[in-house]
């Protein structure tokens, strides 16, 4: 969404509509992912997958790393906000104040890395289910088992 957002003509109707759509989800993942987090503190980790130590070390960095990705894009997100001197809320937001913010340098940065490292784990997943596992009927998706 902010690829495109970005790409949109400025003062049009739609880019402050997409910048409202993506300041509100991108609040809402944070939210959901600090939830998760406390749910994983409380309930415990859930049972390690028997796979090699290096490829046990990648899965547990790549997931580090996608929870770090996640909290420094939405911290640099407001950094932008209050850069631009705009409040926290999606509704007042000014597209054209954002254009020359610093934490915008940050923002883009974090954001293809957070897409790196989840395609890296969207493989990782695929690679485990079907060549040693059923990670997805682990994760709810009984329709796809893979080897016993």
């Amino acid at each position: 969404m902010g690829t495109i957002m970005v790409r949109v003509d400025d003062g049009s109707a739609l880019k402050a509509t997409m910048y409202r759509g993506h300041i509100t989800f991108g609040m809402l993942i944070v939210i959901i992912t600090i939830a998760r987090l406390v749910w994983l503190l409380r309930s415990g980790m859930p049972e390690k997958l028997k796979m090699p130590k290096w490829e046990e070390q990648a899965f547990t960095w790549n997931h580090r790393l996608l929870y770090l990705f996640i909290f420094l894009l939405g911290f640099s997100g407001v950094g932008m906000l209050l850069q631009s001197g705009m409040s926290l809320l999606p509704t007042a937001v000014d597209p054209a104040a954002i254009q020359d913010v610093t934490a915008r340098n940050g923002h883009n940065l974090f954001s293809k890395l957070l897409l790196v490292l989840f395609l890296m784990h969207v493989g990782g997943v695929f690679y485990y289910q079907f060549n040693k596992g059923d990670t997805l009927v682990r994760m709810g998706v009984n329709w796809l088992k893979g080897k016993a």
